[in-house]
């Protein structure tokens, strides 16, 4: 039994409700794929004149294939992940494409600039019990306006994705160092500067239904020789259910001798709603690469909320093992962890064993 097989039995045992919202989220894909025939009729032919449009100053042009589909894997049964993956990346770059044209002209699309992950799981913890998540970003350019902005769609945690808490550690569930809950978000992204190492970033977006809201991200990143360097970053935000807010992230960085990455995060965010005085956290963890792209990361990490009841809400260490199955695009993740979560005062502090299973799919030309 291949690494696949035993992925495709582990998701049987996964609850219905969550195999329901998986496919709720793969019929959200097809809509999108479907709702996007009708550009891909209008683009235009690669004539003289469009190429001379298309590679003009205002907008990049890939001359590489344009939201393909390889149909000679259709029947190929070996290669059924491969048109999964294929199709999911195929609907999502011609509806990106689609939404593009509206501002004006059709361009090509090459399914690279159209990355993002989808990822299922089941989650214990002996605090919280069971529970199931699902996870998909995807971030394409729009080259009408300008390829300094970028439309971003998203099943995540959106208090941490709003409140730029999200955590260091790659594909994990834990979206969120404060909060977990499952929101769709459609933002619109805006960087001022091709500056890597400062600038300011821009976005607005609503929590779907219509919730909007609004965020404004300055970084900072001050490398202090080739195995140190420090990340800053000051986020100010404001949504409906939250009012105005801001959060302020340090990251300190050292490479190691043995090439393994030892990695420091800390946070500190306020708002005018929902929270009592202010939120932190503070982690550390250590990244190192085994082989053939297996890796494994150990995390220790406390958090808390100044004004609350218990200002120290939990503590704990994590470790995760995170290796490819079958393809370079395809991610197994298992997770054990120790924590002592506490949340009111009338609650022994008890030690919470936990475990967590995921798998990520990632598409187009995806990076963490």
């Amino acid at each position: 039994m291949d690494w696949l097989e035993k992925v495709l039995i582990l998701l049987r045992w996964l609850p219905a409700i969550r195999m329901r919202r998986v496919a709720i989220l793969l019929a959200c894909t097809l809509l999108t794929s479907a709702t996007a025939i009708n550009a891909e009729e209008q683009v235009p032919q690669n004539d003289s004149s469009t190429q001379t449009e298309l590679q003009s100053d205002e907008v990049f042009y890939d001359d590489q294939a344009d939201c393909y589909f390889d149909t000679d894997k259709q029947n190929d049964s070996e290669a059924r992940i491969d048109l999964i993956q294929n199709r999911f990346n195929t609907g999502i770059c011609q509806a990106t494409r689609w939404f593009d044209q509206l501002f004006g002209k059709t361009y090509r699309f090459n399914e690279d600039e159209v990355s993002g992950r989808v990822s299922v799981g089941l989650e214990y913890n002996q605090f919280e019990h069971f529970s199931t998540r699902s996870r998909l970003h995807v971030r394409a350019p729009l080259k009408n306006l300008n390829n300094r902005f970028n439309i971003f769609l998203g099943k995540v945690d959106e208090e941490a994705y709003i409140s730029d808490t999200q955590p260091s550690l790659p594909g994990s569930f834990h979206d969120g160092i404060f909060g977990e809950d499952e929101s769709w978000l459609l933002g619109l992204g805006y960087r001022q500067s091709k500056h890597k190492n400062k600038g300011f970033r821009y976005s607005v977006g609503l929590k779907l239904p219509l919730d909007p809201y609004v965020k404004v991200r300055y970084h900072y990143n001050k490398p202090f020789n080739e195995k140190q360097y420090m990340r800053f970053r000051q986020t100010f935000f404001w949504r409906t259910e939250r009012g105005f807010g801001t959060t302020s992230r340090l990251n300190l960085l050292q490479h190691t001798k043995s090439g393994d990455l030892l990695r420091w995060d800390t946070s500190l965010t306020i708002a005018e709603k929902e929270i009592d005085g202010m939120k932190w956290y503070s982690g550390a963890t250590l990244y190192h690469r085994l082989h053939d792209e297996h890796a494994l990361s150990i995390q220790a990490f406390i958090n808390g909320e100044t004004d609350e009841e218990v200002n120290v809400r939990d503590y704990g260490l994590r470790l995760i093992w995170r290796r490819p199955i079958g393809r370079e695009w395809l991610y197994i993740e298992v997770s054990p962890s120790i924590t002592w979560p506490r949340e009111r005062l009338v609650q022994e502090r008890e030690m919470s064993l936990g475990f967590s299973v995921l798998v990520e799919m990632q598409f187009g030309d995806y990076r963490y």
